[in-house]
């Protein structure tokens, strides 16, 4: 669903959380560690779609922010998403809380939230949250929000990150994680 093929390679003691480590691809800056998307690329006529890209004029601290922006109107099941893995034998067996902070600005027909997923084995979904229905729409200056779940001890593979599936701009920036209550 998330492009969930073969992510480990973005499993890294580093993730990156603040998007402040970097990388150019042709045309975009992009955050290093990170798979950054428009998850419905299919759907639309050229020049439509998300846009996914660090954004060097808004943002909650540092640098960057990452930024989704909607070209269009938004398809049936399309998204933009931000994706990285973290290390089940650091997570598995644990409670967890995922943090970051969001701005909107005229979001409409969806939403912008944060969003974890734990597999098992075969792929079996093990638990999953994406704030369907508690994401941020419309106009929002910096706010934070969160994912609690206790990661099962026999998780397989744990991916996180950002998802907009709405039309406007959404901005992430300063993710945290929390393990048993202490930051990560």
């Amino acid at each position: 669903m998330f492009c969930l093929c073969n992510l480990n390679i973005f499993a890294q003691n580093n993730l990156n959380l603040d998007f402040e480590i970097t990388r150019r691809t042709i045309s975009l800056l992009l955050p290093e560690y990170w798979l950054a998307e428009d998850a419905g690329s299919f759907n639309y006529p050229k020049g439509e779609g998300y846009k996914v890209y660090l954004d060097t004029l808004e943002k909650h601290s540092g640098k960057y922010s990452l930024k989704m922006e909607m070209f269009g109107v938004r398809a049936v099941n399309s998204f933009g998403v931000f994706t990285s893995t973290l290390p089940v034998e650091t997570f598995a067996g644990k409670n967890v809380e995922f943090r970051g902070w969001i701005k909107t600005k005229d979001v409409k027909n969806g939403y912008a939230g944060l969003w974890l997923r734990v597999n098992g084995a075969e792929r079996s979904v093990l638990g999953f949250d994406n704030m369907q229905h508690r994401g941020l729409s419309g106009n929002n200056d910096w706010t934070q929000v969160s994912i609690k779940m206790e990661i099962s001890k026999d998780a397989v593979n744990i991916y996180f990150g950002g998802l907009f599936p709405g039309e406007g701009v959404a901005w992430f920036d300063n993710l945290e994680l929390f393990i048993n209550g202490e930051k990560y």
